[in-house]
């Protein structure tokens, strides 16, 4: 936003004459009257970016359009819905059992697990669905997704070629699952999808 150009500067003590009083009004009225202010009226679109340093934006109504801003409680109520979704790859030795090493993140809701860990912390109780795609560059390796909230998932085994695996289960908030790899081959690396939906 543009700063107002200077005021005329009207001493103490002197008479106030219509030119210098009429011109700063003048000056504060092309202000504010200026493009580049933002208008609560919301009646002037932004230039650009509007950095927030780090504040919230608040009393935030709900989204309808496919550009709108949406806010947490629309969000969260929002079903199905990607929670987590994980990519990357693993290089394990021949016999070696270790946790997936997650690449990337990207989450819709809450607090789902850190970059570089495959222990998922749930945000919310619901109803979720897991489901892996993953293959080796050699031998076979097991996926074993397990849960301190759901016991054991569903194991599968991947080779060479890319298995799908799914488990649909009840979690509650604070639950986690944690995503072991167990390879049964020589030495090789694991490439893995994984992605977390809640579906109610």
């Amino acid at each position: 936003m543009a700063d107002m150009t200077p005021l005329i500067d009207i001493l103490n003590g002197n008479p106030g004459t219509a030119i210098p009083v009429e011109g700063n009004f003048q000056t504060i009225e092309d202000y504010i009257n200026g493009t580049d202010l933002v208008r609560t009226d919301g009646t002037e679109v932004m230039a650009a970016n509007l950095p927030m340093g780090g504040f919230k934006v608040t009393g935030l109504g709900t989204g309808t359009a496919g550009t709108d801003g949406v806010n947490v409680t629309q969000l969260a109520a929002r079903t199905p819905y990607l929670v987590y979704h994980g990519t990357g790859t693993q290089a394990y030795t021949s016999g070696q059992t270790a946790n997936f090493t997650i690449d990337v993140e990207v989450f819709d809701s809450g607090t789902v697990g850190a970059v570089g860990s495959a222990v998922l912390t749930i945000p919310s109780t619901g109803l979720y669905v897991l489901v892996i795609q993953a293959s080796t560059s050699t031998g076979v390796s097991n996926i074993e997704p397990t849960s301190s909230t759901a016991g054991n998932l569903v194991q599968r085994t991947v080779n060479t070629t890319t298995a799908n695996a799914s488990n649909t289960v009840f979690l509650t908030s604070g639950g986690t699952i944690t995503l072991t790899a167990a390879n049964q081959g020589g030495d090789a690396t694991l490439t893995f999808d994984v992605k977390l939906y809640r579906i109610a």
